[in-house]
């Protein structure tokens, strides 16, 4: 159980059917629990819908709440990278009480 709860790189379903004995339907991954989502990169795409979904909120000048950006309809894995990419930036800047794009 402690493997499986700490284990950050093999597919959680592939875990689960190695444990069973399942091991002739381990030999993909389910793509969709923790372990492969944060394994998989993000491609270009997702990235710039991130970009551009995050810059639309804030073009306003307003400084938004970041429970805000984690509505916007984006995985998180991508709203993390773009925040990162933008803050690196300096096109948005991280503030105490959210985040602000101040050109």
């Amino acid at each position: 159980m402690i493997q499986y709860a700490t284990n950050s790189y093999v597919c959680r379903s592939r875990q689960l059917l190695l444990y069973f004995g399942e091991e002739s339907k381990t030999s993909s991954d389910c793509r969709k629990c923790d372990v492969c989502t944060n394994n998989t990169p993000l491609t270009a795409e997702e990235l710039k819908e991130a970009n551009d979904k995050i810059m639309e909120l804030l073009k306003d000048g307003k400084i938004h709440s970041f429970e805000e950006l984690r509505n916007i309809k984006v995985s998180e894995k991508a709203l993390h990278k773009a925040l990162e990419n933008l803050a690196s930036e300096e096109i948005i800047h991280l503030r105490s009480q959210g985040v602000v794009y101040e050109p």
